[in-house]
């Protein structure tokens, strides 16, 4: 696929630029941005002369972009080689490559004194770390974890929690679960289990020998309490348990903080509504005991 890419380039005379080149490209586009704001302001057209500013800005972007390709084809062929052992191929590097070239596009000034292969090459990167680490596991990690996670594994592994802790400044339980992520695999279905005496599969060991009553009977209950809650009169107290259950159209189940921020109320009302309805449906469905 590399060569196959590197063919493309040859074959479209996408060299790399001089720094003039670029300076010259980066100057077209900076005019036709600054225009375009300019013209969304005062709310008018373009004029003949501003037209050609948008035309050239235009051709400098895409000429900037295309000559930036091959330094994309570069690093994505680097990372492709250093984390072998990521889920992501040349391709998915490449990708975010591309998207890392047309940020640096949309931010790059020259008047930050850089080059603008030098810039994007930052951007570059980041697009692609933040890819290996979103996408560069089959079981994906927190995006807040994986800062931590670095700080953790520079300590070293033969060292405890608490030393942990104490050096990086998180707390002992975080440490703990961090590091739990951190040792989550994945174990096939077909894999034998042999911690059993007669060695099986772990799909024959999950199993279910039993019938599904159990779970018809959870639906059923489901089914009940789903009633129950589109019946509520209050509309109120309706719409908020909609939200928090997933019984709306699109069947996704809010956050306390979202459904306060669509219906305009406090969290803790919100709150308060789900604590009181949690607490009606439990005492409905207690067996009803009558005086005598």
């Amino acid at each position: 696929m590399e060569s196959k890419m590197w063919q493309w380039v040859k074959e479209n005379g996408w060299e790399p630029l001089t720094e003039e080149a670029e300076k010259d490209l980066a100057l077209k586009i900076w005019s036709h941005n600054q225009l375009l704001k300019k013209l969304e302001s005062e709310k008018r057209e373009p004029d003949k002369r501003e037209q050609k500013i948008i035309r050239d800005g235009k051709a400098a972007l895409n000429s900037l972009v295309e000559h930036m390709i091959p330094l994309g084809i570069k690093i994505a062929s680097e990372y492709t080689e250093k984390y072998p052992g990521a889920f992501l191929t040349f391709e998915d590097f490449f990708q975010e490559a591309c998207l890392g070239i047309m940020h640096a596009v949309e931010l790059y000034s020259v008047e930050k004194g850089a080059r603008f292969s030098t810039y994007a090459t930052y951007w570059i990167e980041q697009h692609i770390r933040r890819a290996i680490e979103d996408k560069g596991d089959l079981i994906r990690k927190p995006a807040s974890a994986h800062s931590r996670l670095r700080m953790i594994r520079k300590c070293g592994n033969s060292t405890s929690a608490e030393d942990i802790s104490n050096k990086v400044g998180i707390n002992v339980n975080e440490v703990k679960f961090l590091q739990d992520i951190e040792n989550t695999y994945i174990v096939s279905l077909d894999q034998e289990h042999m911690g059993m005496k007669v060695p099986e599969s772990y799909s024959e060991k999950l199993k279910d020998p039993t019938d599904y009553r159990e779970i018809a009977e959870e639906n059923v209950a489901r089914e009940q309490i789903r009633g129950i809650i589109h019946s509520m009169k209050d509309k109120k107290q309706r719409t908020v348990m909609e939200m928090h259950l997933g019984y709306t159209r699109n069947n996704i189940c809010y956050s306390n903080r979202q459904i306060s921020k669509a219906l305009g109320i406090n969290p803790s009302e919100v709150n308060s509504v789900i604590t009181k309805t949690r607490m009606e449906l439990v005492l409905w469905g207690r067996p009803k005991i009558g005086l005598r």
